[in-house]
């Protein structure tokens, strides 16, 4: 769409050179998220959300859990974290900074419940890393 050899961009500037490229908002949060994840400690930041969304989704017994901790504060499910759609970061982050102290409380209670041994060690994990 936006190469400027043969996209778009230049089909538009060879019928208007005056005219301006740009770039939609949700390219634009794209870009900048894609900048920022060569940052390690960013990168580092969504692989940690995007582990601890999946954990507690990816179970209907973590699930209840946590929604019965964000039950107890009001708050809203966690967002699956997706890959490709960086606004669908923004909210999977906007989220669990919202939720964050139900979201350990959940990872306390799988912790401290859980039956199966890799839970329970992934929520330790979870709630123990540096």
């Amino acid at each position: 769409m936006a190469g400027c050899f043969s996209g778009v961009q230049k089909k538009i500037r060879d019928a208007a050179p005056l005219a301006t490229y740009v770039h939609c908002a949700s390219h634009v949060l794209n870009l900048v998220l894609n900048t920022g994840s060569s940052v390690s400690d960013i990168r580092n930041m969504f692989g940690a959300v995007r582990e601890i969304t999946t954990f507690i989704n990816d179970s209907a017994k973590r699930r209840a859990v946590a929604r019965t901790a964000l039950r107890d504060n009001g708050g809203r499910a966690m967002v699956t974290f997706c890959l490709t759609r960086f606004v669908e970061r923004h909210d999977a982050l906007l989220v669990l900074l919202q939720q964050y102290g139900s979201t350990i409380d959940a990872l306390q209670t799988i912790a401290a419940e859980a039956k199966d041994r890799k839970a329970v060690d992934k929520s330790n994990s979870f709630l123990y890393e540096p």
